[in-house]
């Protein structure tokens, strides 16, 4: 197994970067702002909207929304997240605590599980957020991409998942149901 990697927007670690050092200033209840930072190499984050969930297939509709930088320090976790606008890349917020080490424990699974697999992945982090789904998605040609859900941050253990359809079909029939109970209130 080998990883590719895709090719950042250029300012965005300086993005990061500079964010971060406004943020040392400002922002002493951040744990990962203490101590010495690295930035991880950044994942490319796919957005799946609403129009895109009913499709056979959903994930042809996803579209690249930004990057996902892993950042730690020490034993401390956190992403940052650079956003794709018209007038070109834009820091668009950090986030620590469950999210982000889910996000490393799946990356960490990934390594090992895969290691025996000859296909070459390009990790994504994919978001359906009308159906709170997040996942890391493993991306490979051929139908052989895998999917490793962070949806659930503390019921589930983390397993690599060969399809993430029946995860989007399922959450699609619950929020359909749930909204037509909230019609009937």
């Amino acid at each position: 197994m080998s990883f590719a990697k895709s090719p950042a927007p250029s300012a965005g670690s300086r993005l990061v970067r500079a964010a971060l050092r406004k943020r040392l200033h400002q922002d002493h209840h951040l744990e990962l702002l203490r101590g010495s930072l690295q930035i991880g190499a950044p994942l490319p984050v796919y957005r799946l909207g609403t129009a895109g969930i009913r499709k056979a297939n959903p994930l042809t509709g996803a579209r690249k929304s930004g990057w996902c930088y892993p950042l730690q320090a020490g034993q401390s976790k956190g992403v940052a997240f650079v956003a794709h606008c018209r007038r070109g890349p834009v820091f668009a917020g950090i986030n620590g605590g469950a999210f982000a080490e889910r996000l490393f424990n799946a990356a960490d699974l990934a390594v090992r599980e895969l290691a025996a697999n000859a296909v070459r992945f390009e990790p994504r982090l994919v978001e359906i957020p009308v159906l709170r789904i997040y996942a890391l998605w493993l991306f490979a040609r051929g139908g052989q991409s895998r999917f490793v859900s962070l949806s659930h941050l503390a019921d589930r253990p983390l397993r690599i998942e060969r399809d993430i359809n029946p995860r989007i079909r399922a959450a699609v029939r619950r929020s359909g149901a749930s909204a037509r109970l909230m019609r009937r209130e």
